[in-house]
């Protein structure tokens, strides 16, 4: 569980890095619930609480990989393909 604006709200996955920091936040809907912006919003969210590197999206059917980017010392999220293997981003 994690708190944003005084609401809690519970993290589908969350990878943590040998570190304990965490790397990649997964939020996964039902097969009929299609992935929307505000999908990609809620997920955005638990970032603020969380940060992490990598977003990863799915409904079992359709995937979404962003890795973050920063730029201008602001956080941009690029789509990507796929994540890499976890031995490679640690």
């Amino acid at each position: 569980m994690i708190t944003f604006n005084q609401t809690k709200r519970r993290v589908d996955i969350v990878v943590f890095n040998q570190m304990a920091q965490t790397h990649i936040i997964v939020e996964c809907k039902a097969a009929d619930i299609p992935l929307t912006e505000n999908t990609a919003r809620q997920i955005g969210v638990y970032q603020y609480a969380l940060p992490c590197n990598y977003l990863f999206i799915t409904n079992g059917i359709n995937h979404f990989a962003f890795e973050k980017k920063i730029l201008n010392e602001q956080i941009h999220w690029q789509k990507i393909e796929v994540l890499p293997r976890y031995g490679l981003i640690l």
